[in-house]
């Protein structure tokens, strides 16, 4: 009988553990990945950026940015660069990119100063929610 018990606890144990890593969600580790660098770091307008997270079976991820920037400093994303996301508009504050996709989703960024007599330096929040309706972390980016 005792065996029996911990032969259920175990296959318990396993079935636990294999649910959670279905829901994994990494980001690559290399210095252009937004999702990935440290917020300290300052990007370089007009660079290329990337926007990779790789989702385990039934993962879901959005990413949502919030345009924080005084000037006329803005995002935008390589049209046909992006694999796996759904991004919606850019509403003039926010842009909000999805993905429940198993594998990798990644897509080409770019941010650029502003121009003209708004001209300067920009920032944005970055939210992640994480296999959740709400923010699981978020951090700022600036340029």
């Amino acid at each position: 009988m005792k065996s029996l018990r911990i032969l259920y606890f175990f296959l318990f144990l396993s079935l636990s553990v294999g649910c959670k890593k279905n829901k994994a969600i990494t980001y690559d580790n290399f210095s252009s990945n937004i999702l990935q660098i440290d917020e300290s770091t300052t990007l370089i307008s007009g660079e290329a950026y990337t926007m990779s997270a790789s989702l385990g079976k039934k993962a879901k991820l959005k990413i949502v940015l919030t345009n924080l920037s005084t000037t006329s400093a803005i995002w935008f994303y390589s049209l046909g660069s992006d694999k796996n996301w759904q991004i919606s508009d850019y509403s003039g504050v926010t842009q909000e990119f999805y993905t429940d996709e198993t594998g990798i989703s990644s897509v080409t960024m770019f941010f650029e100063l502003g121009v003209g007599s708004q001209g300067g330096p920009g920032s944005c929040r970055v939210d992640y929610y994480e296999n959740s309706s709400s923010i699981t972390r978020s951090k700022i980016l600036y340029w």
